[in-house]
Parts: structure tokens; sequence; C-alpha cells
């Protein structure tokens, strides 16, 4: 859907660079699912900024709207490898309108560790104990309402998994070298150089699921730099340049990266500020007489590994080898992009930037 895209780019870009040697993951899914939620809760001026920083169609109807989006989380709820869900946890004192009741937990604000606990026990039980805490008790302040949760979980085995390790040297964005452990498979995938962005990209699909990785690799260590740079076009060229199926070596580290991001500096500049005022406008998600309320923070936290067999340890099955000499080489030994896309609805998932390895896992 386009306005997913055109949200995860602009986020994606923002969310990437907020570090200069960090690696990141986060999920713009999972993002857009909570401020489409939000978007639903809000009026006036308010839902109008939610709606510009999600893409949101101004000139059609809010049903429209709804109904342009509703199917997209539906389908994506379907796929096995996937599973997303949202909560409100809600201060007592406070009353939800009909179509959220079935969201809301409600909570005595006043015990803020009774808050913190619930809501990272309930995030620790979904994710499969993979993120074990999301809020701190710092971000429960006084006059806070309600906390808002979507959670994403993906578990996905390779349809080809990677059938060798070996020791290799990874040039880190800052040109250090890190000895790890790659993983290598011989496979007909599908695979491209883009001239135009000075890298590659290989496709690595998933068993039963129409969700692939897609990898970019710029030429050289230091072209990370330009692909950020100008991640928009970037990602718009990844996700929709045709591939071709060829035999190659693909050669990838094995890779475990965690992020956690407060996102209200890049909610604000991406448009969204009015959420954020003292006069936010939640009066489609809150029954009148609660008096007014305002988002105070939103949090991400996203996890992903990636090993021989898939984003998990599980079962998988034999490669296919042929002649080394017909091979043309995927190897991914310096930083590099990463998208879990859903190839149908053309939405990327999870995506993420890997500039320094320093564990050897």
């Amino acid at each position: 859907m386009d306005s997913i895209n055109d949200l995860s780019a602009n986020y994606l870009q923002k969310a990437f660079t907020s570090s200069a040697t960090e690696n990141v993951v986060t999920s713009p899914l999972s993002l857009a699912s909570l401020l489409y939620l939000l978007w639903v809760g809000a009026r006036g001026s308010t839902q109008s900024s939610i709606g510009s920083t999600l893409k949101i169609n101004p000139n059609l109807s809010e049903e429209r709207n709804r109904i342009e989006f509703t199917p997209i989380f539906e389908k994506l709820n379907s796929d096995p490898l996937l599973k997303s869900a949202s909560k409100i946890f809600l201060n007592k004192e406070f009353n939800v309108t009909e179509p959220f009741d079935h969201l809301v937990e409600i909570l005595n604000f006043n015990n803020v560790q009774e808050v913190t606990n619930s809501v990272n026990s309930w995030i620790e039980s979904f994710t499969n104990g993979k993120i074990k805490k999301l809020i701190d008790e710092s971000l429960i302040k006084p006059d806070t309402v309600m906390v808002l949760l979507n959670a994403l979980y993906f578990k996905g085995l390779w349809k080809n998994p990677f059938t060798y390790t070996k020791e290799d040297d990874f040039v880190n964005i800052d040109g250090s070298q890190r000895r790890i452990m790659f993983m290598n498979v011989i496979f007909r995938y599908r695979h491209t150089y883009l001239r135009e962005l000075q890298a590659q990209v290989l496709e690595l699909p998933y068993q039963n699921s129409d969700i692939v990785m897609l990898i970019c690799l710029p030429n050289d260590p230091k072209g990370i730099f330009n692909l950020l740079k100008n991640l928009p076009s970037v990602q718009r060229t990844i996700l929709t340049t045709k591939l071709d199926e060829k035999y190659l070596s693909a050669t990838l580290p094995r890779f475990k990266i965690e992020t956690a991001l407060n996102l209200n500096g890049i909610l604000k500049e991406l448009g969204m500020g009015q959420a954020f005022a003292d006069n936010a406008d939640f009066s489609n998600l809150l029954k009148p007489g609660n008096g007014p309320a305002k988002v105070s923070a939103i949090v991400q936290k996203t996890f992903v590994e990636v090993d021989e067999k898939g984003t998990e340890s599980a079962g998988g099955s034999g490669a296919l080898i042929i002649p080394r000499m017909s091979l043309e080489d995927f190897n991914c030994k310096h930083p590099f992009l990463f998208y879990i896309y859903h190839k149908t609805l053309k939405i990327p998932i999870i995506a993420g930037v890997v500039k320094t390895m320093n564990d050897h896992l």
C-alpha cells in the first residue's frame, strides 16, 4: 500500500541515521498499525496531523480510508509466519468508546510498577520472550491516561536453509574489521545488480509464505552512507525492481539486533506534533467527560535474529549443489540494508541496517 510505503521510507531514513555506527531494526508495519489506531481515535486537527504522517488520503472519507486499510491488516494477520495485535492499557479513571472496548485492560495508573509490569508482561508473552521490556517506570507520568501498544512477531524458516558456516572478516562502517561467523548456501535465487545504486539486491524466500527477506548490499563498505542519504528513493527502487533468477553462492553473517526507539521526535518531524499537544483531541477514543488527553510517548522495540535456518532455530532441508564455476557470488561482508517484505501486499514488515558486527554468534 503506497501510504504505508511512503511513511516507512521517511520514517526509516530518520531511524536508520539516529546513530552513526549502531545497527538499527524497526517495524514500519507495527508503527503504521499503531498510528492507524490513534488516527481512528482522534478528531479534527489531531486526526489530520496523524493522517498526514500516515499518508492517509485527505480527499477520502474516514469510512473510505478505513476500508482501504482494514483488509491490509487482515491479510497480514492471516499469514502463518506473522502475528500482530494491538492493546490499550487504560487509566481506571477513564473510559473508551465502544469500538475500542475489546482492546482495553483497565489499570490503576497511580501504581506505576503495576502498569509497567502489565505492559512488559503482555509484550513478552506475545513475542515469545524475544522482547522482555518495552517500557520502564520513567515513561509513566502522573498525567498518563493510557498506553497504546502494537506488537508484531515474525518467525520464519528459510525455504533454502544455509548449509555451511565459516569464520571470516566483516568490515564495519568505521573501517575496522571483526572476525565473525558467516553462513553460506548455493541455490537458485532472485537477484539483480542496480547500477544506479552501486549495489546488488538478493531475495531470500521463507517457507510457506508470501514473505521474503530482501538484502541490499552496496559495492563497498562506505556505500551504505549514500543508500541511507537517499533512502526514500533507494527503498522504492529496492522494493519495485524486477529480480532475475540465477544460481549463486550467498554468504551472509549471522546477526542478532534489538533496537529500542523513542519515536516522539521523529513523528513530530514527520508532521504529527498536534497529537502530542495539550489540546490534542482523542474524543473518538475516549468517552465525553474524561477530560483532555494527549500522546506523551510512542516507543518501539524490535528484535530480529537471522541464522542458518531462519529467524529462529528450527528444522530445515537440504540444498542443491551445482558446479562452482557457474556461480555468481553474493558476499555480504560489509554494511547492508535488509527488509522483511510481504510480496503480495508490497509492504515492508521489518527493516534494518547492519553497520557494525561486534558479537561472534
